[in-house]
């Protein structure tokens, strides 16, 4: 029997483009998803839409496989409407903690997504590093903050080889039509307005084609970090700001630039001005640095020169 990867939250944005890039090399899967989503045929990929995330019903699924690395890209509070306090406890603190579990039941080790939201505002214009404050005021943030902890401890304690991945701002093909990118392109390729706040807002935007190329290095090399260097940004340590997105991709699909109509939305209570991360860990210990700039990512989604990496 093949040993396999199994993934977690195979049916969300960047669960989905995982899958596509680690069958495509030929490697098997076993995918654990809430919704169902069917995966090309003849892949070797495993798919099983389960009723729960309890660990007994995890358990019993991986029970047929003999799995390798467990990934975790599942997560509750994303999307701004999701803000159920009970169901993002237990997607983002108790589930990470059930898989580091399991994994040590099916002697397999384990790579966690976690999120930069999980820090707390930067007080000064600089590079956020690993060792940042953690956020303690914000459901989706301070839940996944808990999560990352919370799993990385327990795998400590069971031995479990285990690598956390903190992602900065992704963005790329495949993307939820109310995010930022996507909702650009489709307002402005109909001729729309687009509302948006002043835009001054600095992110750091890691393409999807950067990100599934990290976490598959991640689940080669788990197990050979140090506990207190396994966790680890995704970033390009690179800002831009939102207007400075909205200008690129109104240009790259050759729109009008008055259609952007900055500061016609307040800027929501919880956001951050300025976060930037340090991504000078993960290019330290997994050799790993982001690739695609920015107006290449805006490329890859365009219908006419969509490409992937």
């Amino acid at each position: 029997m093949s040993k396999r990867i199994a993934i977690f939250g195979s049916s969300g944005f960047v669960g989905r483009s995982l899958v596509r890039r680690l069958a495509t090399e030929g490697i098997p899967l076993v995918c654990v998803q809430r919704s169902a989503v069917d995966f090309a045929p003849g892949q070797d990929v495993a798919v099983h839409t389960v009723p729960d995330t309890q660990r007994e019903t995890l358990r019993a699924v991986l029970a047929s496989y003999e799995v390798s690395v467990i990934i975790n890209v599942a997560s509750y509070g994303v999307h701004p409407a999701d803000r159920d306090a009970s169901i993002a406890f237990d997607a983002n603190v108790r589930l990470p903690c059930d898989l580091v579990k399991v994994a040590r039941e099916c002697g397999a080790s384990i790579v966690h997504a976690g999120s930069a939201s999980e820090y707390a505002a930067p007080g000064e214009k600089t590079a956020v590093t690993e060792d940042a404050p953690l956020q303690v005021g914000s459901l989706y943030g301070g839940t996944k903050a808990a999560g990352m902890i919370a799993a990385h401890v327990m795998a400590v304690a069971l031995s479990v080889p285990f690598t956390g991945l903190r992602f900065f701002n992704i963005y790329g093909p495949g993307e939820a039509p109310h995010r930022l990118f996507p909702s650009l392109f489709t307002a402005l390729a109909a001729n729309q307005h687009v509302k948006l706040s002043d835009g001054l807002q600095v992110r750091d935007f890691v393409h999807i084609d950067d990100v599934t190329r990290v976490i598959k290095r991640a689940a080669e090399v788990t197990g050979t970090l140090h506990h207190d260097q396994n966790i680890l940004n995704v970033a390009t340590g690179r800002g831009h700001s939102v207007r400075e997105v909205a200008i690129k991709v109104c240009d790259a699909i050759r729109a009008n630039r008055s259609l952007l109509a900055f500061g016609d939305l307040p800027r929501r209570q919880d956001d951050i001005p300025w976060i930037v991360g340090s991504p000078k860990r993960a290019e330290s210990l997994l050799g790993w640095s982001a690739a695609i700039s920015l107006d290449r990512g805006i490329a890859t989604m365009l219908p006419e020169t969509s490409e992937q990496e």
